[in-house]
């Protein structure tokens, strides 16, 4: 069934209509590739989003393998639970901030700074180290700038 727009003062979309041929077959080809397009937005996020769970899924929701970072709501232990690759984990778990954790900071670092040993650094960049000023990351930290 083939609707056409018609040129009636509501401008309503109705069928017939003095559009036709190419017009209505353009229509439909490229409603067809948006409803595909969707689609595919859609089974990407499912594929990711599993929905709520009472326990671990072991497939996703168009029963394919689970790809890592898959996530469920675990209706049991009330969490968002994520799949690592091998196994689920709690989510809070993994994103816990940590006392001495940076999550805010100056554009400029205008002392010098080391890191914690045993600890890690993030910042949010970009990122000036003003003249003369050491950052200094010690042997098994990391520095990242996001």
């Amino acid at each position: 069934m083939a609707y056409n727009i018609t040129t009636g003062s509501t401008g309503s979309l109705a069928k017939g209509g003095p559009y036709s041929g190419s017009f209505e077959a353009q229509a439909a080809n490229e409603g067809a590739a948006l409803l595909a397009s969707m689609n595919a937005i859609y089974d990407g996020f499912d594929d990711r989003y599993l929905g709520p769970k009472a326990s671990g899924p072991g497939l996703d929701n168009d029963s394919q393998a689970l790809i890592a970072g898959a996530m469920y709501f675990d209706t049991v232990l009330l969490s968002m639970q994520i799949w690592n690759g091998s196994f689920w984990s709690n989510l809070a778990a993994t994103i816990t901030p940590v006392t001495g954790a940076i999550f805010e900071n100056a554009i400029t670092i205008g002392s010098n700074y080391t890191i914690t040993a045993g600890k890690n650094g993030m910042s949010a960049g970009p990122i000036t180290i003003a003249d003369g000023v050491t950052v200094t990351v010690p042997v098994g930290s990391n520095w990242s700038i996001v």
